[in-house]
């Protein structure tokens, strides 16, 4: 598995230095570089470029800023996966399907349910739950203490 890191760049803070470099070499296509804590977004004028993953170099759009009338210099830090690990493997993912239910803890818990179709009848008893249809989850089976609306012909 890639290893995640998140460091001070090295390079000059000038005001002119367009060129910093990570610790490790990285991961091309992990890069995220962040100016004085905000990320910024490569596609942007003032944004940044992958240089040259190999030697963990990045190419900022506009140089930092060096101290001036009492604020300290510009801080560039770059979040990445350092190279030389592997990275996840492609997997495929099976779609959950479930309703996470309140327990007694504040977690709750999740209960898995096959897709629901329609009501649940009891031949005796007559209608015993109800489908609730749940965004995102298909529904849910609930018991019903009291009998709502009309019974039609069976």
């Amino acid at each position: 598995m890639a290893i995640p890191r998140f460091e001070l760049a090295a390079g000059v803070v000038d005001g002119v230095n367009l060129i910093f470099t990570t610790p490790t070499p990285y991961l091309a296509g992990s890069v995220a570089v962040f100016l004085n804590g905000q990320l910024k977004r490569a596609d942007f004028m003032d944004g940044w470029a992958e240089t040259s993953p190999t030697l963990g170099t990045i190419t900022l759009g506009m140089p930092p800023e060096p101290a001036s009338n009492g604020n300290p210099d510009d801080v560039v830090q770059v979040f990445y996966l350092e190279a030389g690990t592997p990275p996840l493997p492609e997997t495929e993912v099976t779609p959950l399907r479930a309703t996470i239910r309140i327990s007694q803890d504040i977690f709750g818990q999740l209960q898995e349910s096959a897709p629901l179709l329609g009501a649940v009848l009891d031949a005796e008893a007559g209608l015993v739950a109800r489908l609730l249809v749940e965004e995102g989850f298909g529904g849910s089976i609930e018991p019903l203490d009291v009998l709502r609306g009309t019974i039609g012909d069976c």
